[in-house]
Parts: C-alpha cells; structure tokens; sequence
C-alpha cells in the first residue's frame, strides 16, 4: 500500500469528521438560540447545556436501528 495514499485518505477523513463535527455544534448552538435563550447570557449554562444536547443526541443515535 501507498503511503502517501494512506495518508492523504486518513486526512480526508479526519477532514469529514471535522466538517460533522462542526454540523453538529453549529446545530446545537442553533437549538440553544431558539429554544433556551435564556442562557445565552451565562456561558456556563450554555456550556452545561450543550453537553446535555450532545448527549442526548448520541444516544439516539445508538439506540436508532443501523
């Protein structure tokens, strides 16, 4: 095997995760904005509360049928 294709296909998955990851917080901050305004104005309620979104999220994910 290639190495330098190892490499470049290991970095263009690490660059989709990245882009999902990104997709992922940018839609919990879009679900904090619109739902909880609230604790917009205390970072570490926001940051509390992000956590607990991600969660939730993952564990949908896991328990949704592959």
């Amino acid at each position: 095997m290639n190495p330098e294709k190892v490499i470049t296909d290991f970095q263009g998955r690490i660059d989709l995760a990245e882009e999902g990851l990104t997709r992922v917080l940018l839609a919990v901050d879009r679900v904090i904005e619109s739902r909880f305004p609230e604790v917009l104005d205390y970072d570490s309620a926001k940051i509390d509360l992000s956590v607990e979104l991600l969660k939730a999220m993952l564990t949908i994910l896991e328990e949704s049928p592959q």
